[in-house]
């Protein structure tokens, strides 16, 4: 699992790898059609992959395929945790939020891992049941107070976001704190 959709991150691309996606592709597609070109002018896979600047097993690869190769999103794999899923999102809604006591209940059970992979687990659900009134969900399923002062840290986060990746609250927050500490 990536450490992106480890922390309950949504299901997109971020914004710099959206705009840069269509010209990556576009650029392995040029070096398969020479991969092709050269392949067809009868030269080894050896000199085609020095003249490309890929692998000889890449060139071997693209030209057993037939056609250009598309690149796939991974598939999540059912981690050690799955099994206990049903019991720990039913011990979540029962109103027990303590990942500690949630691990605890679990190696109790027989699960074997670690307590970081539960605390990864219930990270999505805390956004369902904010501490705070009006708490937004954001980046990595942690949330802001609306109403409230931002953390150090949670200023420093917000600054090095771009201002398309912030909610209007946080950017009105951004303007106000720019107004008083220029």
């Amino acid at each position: 699992m990536s450490p992106a959709r480890a922390w309950g991150a949504p299901d997109r691309i971020p914004l710099r790898a959206a705009r840069e996606q269509p010209a990556r592709r576009a650029h392995r597609l040029a070096r398969y059609k020479e991969v092709v070109a050269l392949h067809a002018d009868a030269l080894s896979c050896r000199a085609i992959a020095t003249r490309v600047g890929v692998s000889k097993r890449t060139v071997q690869r693209w030209l057993q395929h037939g056609q250009f190769p598309e690149r796939h999103r991974r598939s999540e794999r059912p981690g050690q945790l799955a099994p206990y899923t049903t019991y720990l999102r039913g011990r979540w809604q029962a109103g027990c939020h303590n990942a500690t006591q949630l691990w605890q209940d679990l190696r109790a059970r027989g699960f074997t891992g670690s307590y970081t992979s539960v605390a990864i687990a219930v990270a999505p659900w805390r956004g369902e049941h904010s501490r705070y009134q009006g708490q937004a969900p954001t980046r990595r399923g942690r949330s802001f107070p609306t109403n409230a002062t931002y953390t150090p840290r949670q200023v420093c986060w917000l600054l090095l976001r771009s201002r398309d990746a912030l909610t209007d609250e946080e950017y009105a927050y951004l303007r106000r704190l720019h107004m008083v500490h220029p």
